[in-house]
């Protein structure tokens, strides 16, 4: 399987720096959804900022962060957004659907049912309010396949479903141990600009930060 090209940075200073490379680049947004505890808001915040949060804090709608890339030459600014799982969110969550060019519907590895509601869930409800989507099956916390006697949703099931589901992609990662957090980023940005697979570059990163939150409208 050939990997993509996909190379993070700033812009050099004689190139414009930041300022240049906001003014070049085309916006991506990026939504992942799953249920609660599946690793979203790690996953997000290793692959954006090489950190993870110190404490666990439910997610309800939190201002996304921004990241510069770089994909096969074509400068990219992306904004991730994480959503809540919990059900009681159910009306609020599709707020910051509109105008996504890639979701990432997310499930943990070691939870059989957090993958059946990507099926009954998560696929359905973005196709209700994007009936265009394109979306990439994310399976999360790979890092505990090692220490496991059997998975619970073994790679051969994700990619059933994925196929099933006529999804864009599949992709599994560790936010702990970053192995394959890259490829899914890389991987879902591909889908979003129309990028075919390439040898993966060199990766580097320029975090913005989060934008503020605006209200539905604004």
């Amino acid at each position: 399987m050939k990997r993509r090209d996909l190379i993070f940075g700033a812009v050099a200073a004689g190139a414009g720096g930041v300022a240049g490379f906001a003014h070049a680049a085309q916006s991506v947004k990026c939504v992942i959804v799953g249920d609660p505890l599946v690793g979203k808001t790690w996953a997000l915040s290793s692959f954006a900022q090489h950190s993870t949060p110190a404490t666990y804090v439910p997610t309800v709608i939190s201002a996304p962060y921004t990241v510069q890339v770089t994909l096969v030459g074509q400068p990219l600014q992306v904004s991730l957004q994480d959503t809540s799982g919990d059900e009681g969110y159910s009306t609020l969550r599709p707020v910051v659907y509109p105008q996504t060019d890639i979701f990432i519907a997310a499930y943990a590895i070691d939870s059989m049912s957090s993958m059946d509601n990507v099926t009954v869930k998560w696929v359905p409800e973005i196709r209700f309010h994007n009936p265009d989507a394109r979306i990439v099956l994310a399976g999360l916390k790979s890092d505990l396949r090692a220490g496991m006697s059997s998975s619970p949703v073994s790679r051969e099931a994700a990619k059933d479903v994925s196929e099933r589901l006529a999804l864009q992609a599949y992709r599994e990662c560790s936010a702990t141990t970053r192995i394959g957090l890259d490829d899914l980023f890389a991987t879902a940005l591909g889908v979003a600009v129309g990028r075919a697979s390439t040898p993966l570059g060199s990766l580097q990163r320029t975090p913005i930060g989060r934008r503020p939150m605006r209200r539905p409208g604004n």
